[in-house]
């Protein structure tokens, strides 16, 4: 049996600003705040924003317009707010809100830029930049492509990568102390098809830095594990902790 696909998008209207309702979206957490932007309730976009904290809080600037699917990043004091779906368009509209004056900010980049989309994904790799992944165009196409925001350079820039023919929405991703971003997840075709989703269950990483030289030998040591294994023990505890870890065994003991 065929997959329910989610809930068709229709014309009513956004939710006004006031106390939370009930929604699917995105939040981001920052000095022990929740903080929530948008969403899908029972009205299909909210335009609600708020903080989980103790005094009530303003907003100033130029907000996002009503959306849901969108995707959030904080990087030290800002939060990034980047594309999503009002009805029948997906956005490709970049604002920051401070965190620290609560006022919104619409950033507006020079050159390329990503199409719009919906549920795609934004992860903050350094204290400069954002990497974007992923989503589903207005004419419900899933992508494939990644992006490289540059704060200070107020830039983006599209990242080559091998995973062109592996499209995702829908999906997870973090960033590792490697700097990799790791994607897990999501789907790979038009989840609004009446037809069956195509899930995946794939891990996609993305090298944004050349490897580290503790992280190359390890690597050198596991391709040819069967030649080095019986000298294991010669290494640091740690190291072969670390290597333990990827072949699934409980000997820890460095003996």
């Amino acid at each position: 049996m065929d997959e329910e696909p989610p809930p068709a998008e229709d014309n009513l209207e956004p939710l006004e600003n006031g106390s939370p309702a009930e929604r699917s979206g995105h939040v981001a957490v920052t000095d022990g705040q929740l903080i929530f932007f948008g969403g899908y309730g029972y009205y299909p976009e909210g335009e609600q924003i708020g903080t989980f904290e103790f005094d009530e809080t303003s907003f100033w600037g130029k907000s996002p317009s009503p959306r849901a699917a969108h995707a959030c990043a904080t990087v030290g004091n800002r939060g990034y707010v980047f594309g999503g779906r009002y009805r029948e368009s997906r956005m490709n509209d970049l604002y920051c809100l401070d965190l620290d004056t609560w006022e919104w900010h619409e950033i507006v980049t020079q050159g390329a830029c990503p199409v719009g989309r919906s549920w795609h994904s934004l992860t903050p790799v350094s204290s400069d930049h954002l990497f974007l992944f992923g989503g589903f165009t207005t004419d419900k196409q899933p992508l494939s492509d990644a992006w490289i925001y540059c704060i200070s350079k107020n830039e983006w820039i599209q990242f080559e990568h091998n995973y062109s023919e592996k499209p995702r929405l829908w999906h997870t991703a973090c960033a590792s102390d490697e700097g990799e971003v790791i994607v897990f997840g999501g789907c790979a075709n038009n989840l609004l098809a009446h037809q069956r989703a195509e899930h995946s269950n794939e891990i996609l990483v993305f090298s944004l830095q050349p490897k580290s030289l503790v992280r190359l030998c390890l690597e050198a040591i596991m391709c040819f594990k069967e030649i080095l294994a019986s000298s294991w023990h010669c290494l640091p505890k740690h190291l072969l902790h670390s290597l333990n870890q990827r072949f699934g065994s409980n000997n820890t003991s460095g003996s």
